[in-house]
């Protein structure tokens, strides 16, 4: 990361109108840290401050510009251009500030309508937030908002179908149970592997009773063959041969004590909750494979891969593809468009080709 160009970048960006509009910006992907110490291994400066302090700049700050986005071209070879923007919030600040979050978010909106930004993008928590804030509406009509939801959903189920085809013997029980299967990314992978793949039995896990049955009825309209139990607790779970995290499951207690069948743990949203264990095997790598693009900063992961929200977010930025659709509740359908949309750019799901 250059100190000096962000610094210049984010100058333009609040200061400088004129000279921030030449730029010529496409798309913006809005992120957030988990913990600060995810922040501080990235910029290094902070690690003279303390905590304290971090977290006030962190109540004051507005986004960010953290990086630029480069090496990507639309359809006509044309270069395309995009920022990665760091919303200063922690992930367990979220959920109590919704608020403040909101707030910060309308004026960068407001800022990126001005300069006549295309798509914006949520990474993260900000997702779930954007998706509750009425207040976005009113910039629909000029900027495509999108969560990657529907980037996740592709991820989540070829991801599941590769995993499946890869150790799991023909004709071997598969027995499915989704952690946070109420989600729209859950009720989507659960919905997508019902309808293409034969599935022995599926365990629903999620908060509310009335959702987790309206999500059996779905399913069982789909395919009555599969034995679908819901449970509110995920130690129910464990014992499927594959265990797919389809949300974030921080303030969730699991006990992998409890686990004896030694499945597969395909954890998307990468929640660290389950760590490396030789009572399962973990496949936290729902990242996509994006060739020649320089994202300007370290997320931790694999060269040339990023989040399937952050690609979702360059490939509406790049050809404007969409209009407005991808905020809020996704469909199947929507989750095949964005497919073939990734097959186009030769984005791959990394370590499942």
């Amino acid at each position: 990361m250059q100190f000096k160009q962000v610094f210049q970048d984010n100058y333009y960006f609040y200061f400088s109108r004129n000279k921030f509009r030449k730029l010529n910006i496409n798309f913006v992907w809005l992120f957030h840290p988990r913990l600060i110490e995810d922040l501080i291994s990235e910029i290094k400066i902070l690690k003279f401050l303390p905590i304290s302090i971090i977290k006030v700049l962190f109540a004051i700050l507005p986004p960010i510009l953290i990086s630029r986005v480069r090496g990507v071209k639309n359809s006509e070879d044309i270069e395309v251009r995009g920022f990665s923007v760091l919303v200063p919030i922690l992930s367990n600040q979220i959920n109590n500030n919704k608020k403040q979050v909101n707030k910060k978010i309308i004026s960068f909106l407001k800022r990126c309508e001005f300069f006549n930004i295309k798509v914006a993008g949520f990474g993260g928590l900000l997702a779930g937030i954007s998706n509750e804030c009425l207040e976005l509406k009113p910039f629909l009509n000029k900027i495509v908002l999108t969560t990657g939801m529907a980037m996740n959903g592709m991820l989540g189920i070829e991801g599941a179908k590769y995993l499946i085809n890869k150790y799991f013997s023909l004709g071997q029980r598969i027995d499915i149970g989704i952690i946070a299967a109420t989600t729209d990314l859950g009720k989507n992978i659960a919905m997508g592997l019902a309808k293409s793949i034969k599935i022995n039995s599926l365990i629903l896990h999620g908060r509310s009773l009335d959702n987790l049955n309206n999500l059996k009825k779905e399913i069982t309209d789909v395919d009555q063959n599969i034995n679908i139990s819901i449970v509110q607790e995920c130690n129910s779970i464990l014992n499927s041969n594959l265990i797919i995290v389809a949300g974030w499951v921080e303030n969730i207690k699991i006990d992998v004590n409890n686990i004896n069948s030694h499945p597969i743990i395909f954890d998307i949203p990468s929640n660290k909750t389950f760590k490396p264990n030789n009572r399962y095997t973990l496949i936290d790598k729902a990242y996509v494979k994006t060739p020649k693009i320089d994202y300007g900063i370290d997320f931790g992961m694999p060269q040339g891969t990023t989040f399937g929200c952050f690609a979702e977010t360059i490939m509406l930025g790049s050809e404007n593809l969409l209009a407005h659709d991808f905020i809020g509740k996704i469909t199947l359908q929507e989750i095949e468009q964005i497919d073939k949309f990734a097959t186009s750019f030769h984005f791959k799901n990394f370590g499942f080709e």
